[in-house]
């Protein structure tokens, strides 16, 4: 029969174990459904090959960015899943970046957040803002209603 301290030792050890595992696991979610700016490599060849793709401009320190950041990123995550969506490429590009004035400068954005639907280096809709029906519309139909 185990004792009461051996006891508590090993719930103390599997509640910090667990506790450890939600950590990591909520660490893992945050850094997957926040943005990280694709490589220029990447972008480049997104842009200018023949798959339709969608490509956010964000800015960090935009609260309207952040208001969208998990639904966007939820959205990229689900296509993925979609046959009909396995050829669209997405791409996230970060304002302030040195690389990402290039692509503002390119596609003339004035304003975050901002989706452009793109294909071999043409675009076929641009979005501004928030509206997350829009948005929805954007990564499940491929198009921009204006």
């Amino acid at each position: 029969m185990e004792s009461k301290s051996s006891f508590k030792k090993r719930l103390i050890a599997v509640g910090g174990s667990l506790l450890l595992a939600a950590i990591c696991i909520g660490g893992l979610a945050t850094y997957l459904l926040s943005y990280h700016q694709t490589n220029a490599d990447t972008i480049a060849t997104d842009l200018s090959d023949g798959s339709p793709t969608i490509v956010m401009f964000y800015n960090p320190t935009c609260e309207d960015c952040k208001q969208v950041e998990v639904l966007t990123k939820k959205l990229n995550y689900t296509t993925k899943l979609n046959p009909k969506a396995s050829q669209i490429q997405h791409v996230y590009i970060n304002v302030k970046s040195s690389l990402g004035k290039k692509y503002v400068k390119q596609f003339g954005i004035t304003e975050t957040p901002t989706y452009v639907l793109v294909t071999k280096n043409q675009v076929l809709g641009t979005y501004a803002g928030t509206d997350q029906n829009q948005i929805t519309n954007l990564y499940t139909n491929y198009e921009v209603k204006n």
